[in-house]
Parts: C-alpha cells; structure tokens; sequence
C-alpha cells in the first residue's frame, strides 16, 4: 500500500526525470536553473543558502574560463 506522500515522492521522481531528459535533448539556462531549482527545495536550502549559491553554469561548451585563478 502506498502512502500519499509516495505518491507525491514518485510524482516528484517523475518531474525531475523528465527535466533532464529534456535538457539533456535541448540545453537552457532556463531548463538548467529549474533542476537547480528542485536540487535546492530538494535540500530545503533558504534563500539566503540559494543565492549564496547561486546558478552556476556547467555548460560552457568546453570554453575555459578563468574564474578558478
């Protein structure tokens, strides 16, 4: 028997399924920050942890930057 809060965790399992599978077909910013988005919630982080974080951009197609000096 399953719980309504299993439910709602698979149904949460699905969405986050779905968002990389689409970014992963066709890259965004905004595809990108909405999975940062559920990562966040997913670790209930405050908005002062969230913008202390802020959205970082993997996806810089291989270009160097020089931000680790």
């Amino acid at each position: 028997m399953h719980t309504v809060a299993d439910k709602a965790h698979r149904g949460s399992d699905l969405c986050a399924r779905s968002l990389v599978l689409d970014i992963q077909k066709e890259y965004s910013d905004e595809k990108a920050k909405a999975i940062d988005q559920r990562i966040f919630d997913l670790y209930g982080l405050t908005q002062e942890e969230r913008e202390a974080i802020g959205y970082i951009d993997f996806h810089n197609n291989g270009e160097e930057t020089d931000d680790d000096e």
